[in-house]
């Protein structure tokens, strides 16, 4: 959430064009409410966020897991397809300006 929080406020001040105090401020109230949360969390349990969070994959955290592992691989896939999908038109491209360049010295 606290990633959440700073990025929102970076779109405010970079895309939306809020001022930098309105930006910052929304950082501050809700990035402190974040870490409250957090915070309250470790000491309730006693022990850190990540174990506490391990121990909930056995009764249902796997779901949003699998999910999120399977987005992630999906998105990586689609931009080196991308990527390569680029890079052949990029020399298809040179390729045929090579070859119109042959042609047109040869022709004088």
């Amino acid at each position: 959430m606290l990633v959440t929080t700073s990025l929102f406020a970076m779109v405010m001040y970079f895309t939306w064009g809020f001022s930098l105090w309105v930006s910052v401020t929304f950082s501050i109230v809700f990035g402190g409410l974040d870490l409250s949360f957090w915070v309250g969390t470790v000491l309730t349990f006693g022990v850190s966020l990540k174990v506490a969070t391990i121990r909930k994959i056995p009764s249902g955290a796997w779901f949003p897991c699998v999910v999120g592992f399977s987005l992630t691989f999906f998105m990586l896939f689609w931009n080196w397809n991308g990527r390569q999908r680029l890079f052949q038109a990029i020399s298809e491209f040179i390729g045929a300006t090579r070859d119109l360049i042959s042609v047109v010295l040869c022709r004088r």
